[in-house]
């Protein structure tokens, strides 16, 4: 089965995500609130897809997932005794912030896609429909 991990500090909407993603794709949910449990999280277990709001209740550079994101692209972050590379995981930016600041502050990295919370959601339910489907 499939994993994604949800980082979200808001509960409920990622609660409600989380259910509707395991309804509809059949695939298993992990949500966490904070960057520390996200990075707990993929360096512990396998991920298919990680998705993550942009701000997040934290102090300094845990309130984003800029650090974050970097240090999976740089292969900082493996499970232990296992092939997977973490590197490889596409992740989704799921936030009410524009793309264009998103993109301003990560600079190019492959792999980044981005829906706009209450905006894009069904983009991003055919996105990950059509990415989950032969699961």
């Amino acid at each position: 089965m499939k994993r994604i991990l949800i980082i979200d500090d808001e509960p409920e909407y990622s609660e409600n995500l989380g259910f509707a993603l395991t309804e509809l794709l059949c695939v298993e949910v992990k949500q966490v609130i904070a960057i520390d449990s996200a990075i707990f999280e993929l360096k512990n277990r396998t991920y298919d897809l990680i998705i993550t709001d942009w701000y997040l209740k934290g102090e300094g550079e845990n309130k984003t997932p800029k650090k974050m994101i970097k240090d999976i692209r740089n292969g900082n972050f493996n499970v232990e005794g296992s092939s997977y590379k973490v590197s490889k995981i596409p992740i989704i930016i799921f936030s009410g912030i524009s793309y264009e600041f998103v993109m301003e502050v990560l600079g190019s990295i492959e792999d980044i896609f981005f829906f706009r919370k209450g905006i894009d959601e069904m983009e991003l339910f055919e996105y990950l429909r059509k990415r989950f489907k032969h699961s």
